[in-house]
């Protein structure tokens, strides 16, 4: 039984949408959840403009809503649908379709994006079933992104290399323009700063697994979205449990060379993430993140490794130790030491324990017990100067965005530097 076998036995949730069969040459198919979105025509447009790849393109864009919706944002979703419809017949040809799919009656107990990004995931799975093709490539997009002009064949470029089995996407926030009002943008550019702050101090504490995980922007082979089981239906957080799951089981990477423009808007359409971060940071006009400090006490622990595997004596912050043995710190390293060959194989353990959640989890401890959050603009400029020796004692914001930026955009597939 092939792993797709096995995954559409086990973890479909709804029968064959699309009745027309894909082309031969179809390599990426983009999966779009939409509710009650108000210019999703905007992001099809962004992509069909984009620079054609030597592959045919699909684009499947799952219009939701919940069985308790409103009659109000049904209506609009339906509406949605037939505009989709009439752009489709206007813009498909051979090699670039667009199908909307309609669900608005899902039950409300599990619908949200998880389960559009789901739906649509799916769906593109059974079209390289069919094609045989199990290293086709499935991408997240969003329904209020727009991206670069190279989108398309960076993937095909990025994928043309057999190793790559998944990766995260360079993304930008505006922080300028004319679609919203000025204080949007100076709250997504603290929101993005954060995302890249925490990411950063991730690879400085030295983990392997400090990659963005935005619902916008990353792509994965059809084998390995069935090997892990698919997409999940988390209401929210939904791209971050699923893309570390691949994560820890698959060689992923970055690419850098193309960029994707998720839309800097508020939103009550989810519990947490960018649109509900969004809201607090306008309400606040401040955002407070993670202190410094935190990273650095992960990265001395991280360091010791080496004298844990030896059981040599180690000495690192009390109640990060504090948190560790809460979480069984000592009988699992010593389990993952009995089992284990080697200190890469020590290390390969450790890290199916500790991590991302883990990560997070003693992350967020730290603070409850110990430390005290920071201003972002405070926060992150300590670590840009903990990091670098290039930068000034004196940043704006936008200078900050920029120093993060351009350290993200030097992660060049797998190599992993801040």
């Amino acid at each position: 039984m092939s792993v797709f076998d096995t995954y559409f036995s086990r973890y479909l949730a709804f029968e064959t949408q699309i009745k027309v069969l894909p082309h031969a040459n179809t390599g990426i198919i983009v999966v779009i959840p939409c509710y009650n979105e108000p210019d999703v025509l905007s992001s099809l447009q962004s992509l069909f403009v984009a620079d054609k790849p030597k592959c045919a393109i699909e684009v499947i864009v799952v219009i939701n809503a919940s069985e308790r919706e409103s009659s109000v944002v049904k209506a609009f979703n339906y509406n949605t649908y037939n505009l989709i419809k009439e752009w489709a017949d206007v813009h498909n040809s051979q090699l670039f379709n667009v199908y909307p799919l309609l669900f608005d009656n899902l039950q409300h107990k599990f619908a949200g994006v998880g389960w559009a990004r789901k739906i649509g995931m799916d769906e593109a799975l059974r079209r390289f079933d069919y094609l045989n093709n199990d290293k086709g490539v499935i991408v997240g997009f969003d329904a209020d992104s727009t991206c670069s002009g190279n989108y398309f064949t960076e993937l095909e470029r990025y994928f043309a290399n057999i190793k790559y089995t998944a990766c995260s996407i360079y993304f930008e926030h505006p922080t300028y323009g004319g679609n919203f009002d000025d204080t949007i943008y100076k709250a997504i550019l603290l929101y993005e700063l954060h995302l890249r702050y925490y990411i950063a101090g991730m690879r400085y504490t030295g983990v392997p697994y400090a990659y963005h995980t935005i619902g916008s922007s990353f792509a994965v082979r059809a084998y390995a979205y069935a090997g892990q089981g698919g997409m999940n239906r988390r209401k929210a957080g939904e791209d971050f449990y699923f893309l570390h799951k691949i994560i820890a089981v698959y060689n992923y990477g970055n690419l850098t060379t193309s960029t994707v423009f998720p839309s800097p808007r508020t939103s009550t359409r989810v519990p947490f993430g960018t649109g509900a971060a969004m809201l607090t940071i306008v309400k606040n006009n401040s955002l407070y993140t993670y202190n410094i400090n935190v990273f650095k006490h992960i990265r001395s622990f991280i360091s010791q490794l080496p004298l844990i595997y030896n059981n040599q004596n180690t000495s690192f912050n009390p109640v990060l130790e504090q948190f560790l043995q809460v979480h069984n710190y000592n009988d699992l390293v010593l389990q993952a030491k009995d089992n284990s060959s080697s200190f890469e194989s020590f290390v390969k353990r450790f890290y199916s324990w500790f991590d991302a959640f883990m990560f997070l989890k003693a992350v967020n401890f730290m603070h409850e017990n110990y430390l005290e959050k920071q201003s972002i603009l405070e926060a992150a400029h300590n670590l840009a100067l903990t990091v670098s020796d290039s930068v000034s004692d004196s940043l704006s914001s936008l200078q900050l965005l920029t120093f993060y930026r351009n350290n993200d955009k030097l992660l060049f597939e797998n190599s992993n530097i801040i």
